[in-house]
C-alpha cells in the first residue's frame, strides 16, 4: 500500500520502513542510487541499516522513532544495546538519530519548571553511558531552537521546490534558495523576540556566524 504513495511522492527514490513491526509504520528510511543500503533490523521504534556510499566504508544507521509511553522506551534503550552487541557497533561507524522523544537533563527541558531529575531521565542517561561509543550531542536552548528552525525551513523550502518543478516546470538557482533561507530564518528567529528576546537574540547572533 506504501508502493504507490511513495513512488508518486518520491520518485526514482527507494526506501525501506518499520511496517512489519508496525502497523502505522513510523519510520521510512529513503535513499538516491549512489546510496547502496542493506536491511539488518526492526522493530516498533526502530530500523537499522548498512549504508555504503562509493569510495566510504559502509556505516551502520539506526533511525528512532520513540514511544510515548516511558515502559516502552525502556524496550527501546535495552534494544539498543543489545544491537550494539550483537553487531559489535563499537567497533564501527554508528549513527544513531531520530526522535527519542526523551531527554537527559531538566535543563533540556523547554518549560523552565522542569527542575528535577526524573526516572525516564536516569534510564535514558544509563543508556547512553552503557553505549559509551555513542556521544550525545547537548546544546545549549539558543542553539537547539536554531537547529530546528533551520531545519524546518530547509525542509519545506526543498519541498515546495520539488513541487514547483515537477508541476510548474518551474526552477530557482541555488543561490535564490539560498537568499530565501536565510531570510526565513532570520524572520523566524525575529518573531520569536517578543516572547523571549534574550533566546532570540542569540539565535540570529548565531546565525551570522
Amino acid at each position: 500500500m506504501l508502493n504507490p504513495i511513495m513512488s508518486k511522492v518520491f520518485p526514482r527514490w527507494q526506501f525501506l520502513s518499520n511496517h512489519q513491526s508496525d502497523p502505522d509504520g513510523r519510520i521510512i528510511f529513503l535513499w538516491r542510487h549512489l546510496a547502496s543500503v542493506k536491511f539488518v533490523s526492526q522493530s516498533r521504534q526502530s530500523l537499522t541499516t548498512e549504508v555504503t556510499l562509493p569510495n566510504h566504508p559502509p556505516i551502520t544507521i539506526t533511525s528512532i522513532y520513540a514511544s510515548n509511553l516511558a515502559e516502552e522506551r525502556i524496550d527501546l534503550w535495552a534494544e539498543l544495546i543489545n544491537t550494539q552487541h550483537q553487531l559489535s557497533l563499537h567497533l564501527k561507524p554508528w549513527l544513531v538519530a531520530g526522535y527519542f522523544n526523551q531527554i537527559t537533563h531538566p535543563s533540556e527541558h523547554s518549560s523552565p519548571t522542569v527542575q528535577a531529575l526524573s526516572s525516564s531521565m536516569i534510564h535514558f542517561r544509563d543508556t547512553l553511558l552503557q553505549l559509551d561509543y555513542l556521544i550525545n550531542l547537548r546544546l545549549p536552548k539558543p542553539h537547539k531552537k536554531l537547529l530546528l528552525i533551520a531545519w524546518q525551513c530547509v525542509i519545506y523550502l526543498l519541498w515546495t521546490e520539488r513541487n514547483s518543478r515537477l508541476y510548474r516546470r518551474s526552477f530557482r538557482s541555488p543561490q535564490s534558495l539560498l537568499t530565501t533561507l536565510d531570510l526565513t530564518v532570520r524572520n523566524r528567529c525575529s518573531n520569536l523576540r517578543s516572547q523571549n528576546p534574550a533566546t532570540s537574540s542569540s539565535m540570529i547572533q548565531l546565525w551570522f556566524r
